[in-house]
């Protein structure tokens, strides 16, 4: 009987830190976001008209990638509630690819704003995205 009740704690044990393994893998989220001329052409997600939905408590990395004819240097802020991220300028010589790294909603943050802070050509289009914590 005490060797059965040990048997069913320990596949209890192995089922709930498997379960656990594979939502904590699941909840990693990488965005690829092509910076160029024309604005942020993203992959690895949907996005409507600079808008991204992204499930609450989701680790999420945004990796710029530089892309730019104009050759512009391109800076990176992300914005919210109790929240403010820089990336390093990307120039396309010096540096390509800069990443942020954020977990969504985790101080309570219901949307997340993304913008260029370096003026250009493409300002109006590199400024306001937008991730929705849903």
């Amino acid at each position: 009987m005490i060797t059965r009740i040990f048997i069913c704690i320990l596949v209890t044990l192995f089922l709930l830190t498997a379960e656990q393994s594979a939502t904590r893998a699941a909840d990693k989220l990488t965005i690829t976001m092509k910076v160029t001329a024309h604005g942020l052409q993203v992959s690895g997600i949907a996005m409507q008209n600079k808008r991204i939905m992204i499930p609450r408590g989701t680790r999420v990395r945004l990796v710029m990638e530089y892309a730019d004819a104009n050759r512009n240097t391109h800076q990176f802020t992300l914005t919210a509630k109790n929240t403010e991220i820089t990336s390093p300028m990307i120039d396309g010589e010096a540096r390509k690819i800069a990443a942020l790294e954020f977990t969504a909603g985790d101080r309570g943050q219901e949307f997340y704003r993304l913008s260029c802070e370096l003026p250009c050509i493409a300002m109006d289009d590199l400024i306001d995205y937008i991730f929705m914590v849903v």
